[in-house]
């Protein structure tokens, strides 16, 4: 697609509401209503083990029907309490700590989630990363890699994706760090890049010889060029129910808790993007689109945008036959919404893409593929907004 094509379409998303009557409080962001979380205790669980690589697709043995049949169960005190612990570790000195969480004041709707749609069987696809005419837009790097939200879009040295939600803090998906046993060798040195602007060495060696008012000007007329930078990871967190438990499978791997933020020794720049708490499908704009970048192949310095139609989702899962690559895994899933606060449409990242989903079925029938991702709800939200500030009553400020 060029370059035209893509602000078109970019255009037509942005406007997707413009010249239809829509219910804009079904589309603006909501104030997120969250229970008050408190760490109680921090438990030492010694130095980490490191093993294997990033897998190409996640094994499990919950499908969407599966995921449904959770949705209808409640939540006990304890199971949130379990839910919203998680595990830090410190990568430098490979040390992995384990913090307990005390949960109260629950918002009712947190204790049961309802899941709203069917996914027809004739409908799945099986087997296939881009499902028909690839939707993919390939970015210029010069012209879009600086543009926000574009500029958000991160890449692991796993091999994986990622976003910018703070200047130091990349969400991502679990699975990109840890198989849910041990971390992968990778983490040891794990670092995160993104193309940023630097000034030419051509220039600032002419304004070396020049003097300062010349200097000054050089400044106005200054060439800068793209570089791929990186920076180290400082620490890593990632939700308890992740981990599997001794004589656990990987097919028992929770999937809907396949999230990850990884906390930068130094900022990557100015641009990230907020949170947001993933709407129901019925409200999602675009009549249930999603939006994400990526750097979908370690081969191909280049971005990759994407749009696609949600077909279904469960309480914490979101599927959908977006066109990906291996490297797509991580990559934030936005959307635009009203912000009453800023009385502004504002992009929000509301999902974290987990990409192929291999499901064994119980009954011996043949695997399945998904293309899923992680919606962002109400408890991730506190506990991502945690992780990223250190204060719960700042996130629960909104």
């Amino acid at each position: 697609m060029t370059t035209v094509h893509l602000l078109l379409v970019l255009l037509l998303a942005a406007s997707c509401v413009c010249g239809r009557k829509v219910n804009i409080e079904n589309l603006s962001w909501k104030q997120p209503d969250l229970p008050n979380l408190s760490p109680v205790s921090e438990v030492i669980e010694g130095r980490a083990q490191f093993q294997g690589h990033v897998p190409r697709r996640l094994r499990t043995d919950c499908d969407l029907a599966c995921q449904i049949r959770r949705d209808e169960q409640p939540l006990s005190l304890d199971e949130i309490r379990k839910l919203m612990s998680y595990e830090t570790l410190d990568v430098e000195k490979e040390l992995r700590v384990r913090t307990v969480v005390n949960v109260t004041d629950i918002p009712t709707e947190i204790l049961r989630a309802k899941h709203e749609g069917e996914f027809p069987e004739d409908k799945i696809r099986r087997r296939r990363a881009v499902f028909g005419y690839d939707t993919r837009f390939n970015l210029n790097i010069q012209r879009f890699s600086h543009m926000f939200p574009f500029s958000t879009a991160v890449r692991l040295s796993t091999g994986c994706g990622g976003v910018l939600i703070s200047p130091q803090h990349v969400l991502t998906s679990a699975h990109c760090i840890h198989d849910g046993k041990k971390y992968f060798k990778g983490v040891k040195k794990l670092r995160v890049g993104r193309y940023m602007k630097k000034k030419s060495r051509k220039n600032r060696r002419k304004g070396k010889k020049r003097g300062k008012k010349r200097h000054a000007r050089s400044k106005r007329s200054a060439q800068y060029v793209l570089k791929f930078k990186w920076t180290r990871v400082k620490k890593t967190h990632i939700p308890e129910p992740w981990i599997l438990t001794s004589g656990q499978a990987d097919a028992n791997l929770r999937v809907e808790y396949d999230y990850a933020v990884l906390q930068l020794k130094r900022p990557l720049g100015k641009d990230f993007m907020k949170l947001g708490i993933s709407p129901e499908k019925r409200n999602l704009p675009g009549n249930g689109r999603i939006h994400f970048t990526a750097f979908d192949s370690n081969k191909d310095p280049n971005m990759k945008y994407r749009y696609c139609m949600v077909e279904d989702q469960s309480a914490d899962m979101i599927y959908n036959y977006c066109d990906t690559e291996r490297g797509s895994s991580g990559a934030g899933i936005y959307i635009r919404l009203y912000d009453r606060n800023s009385t502004a449409w504002d992009r929000r990242v509301i999902g974290i893409f987990s990409g192929h989903q291999w499901v064994e079925s119980p009954g011996g029938d043949a695997p399945k593929e998904y293309n899923t991702a992680v919606r962002i709800t109400q408890l991730k939200y506190g506990q991502i907004c945690f992780w990223k500030t250190g204060d719960y009553n700042q996130c629960r400020n909104g």
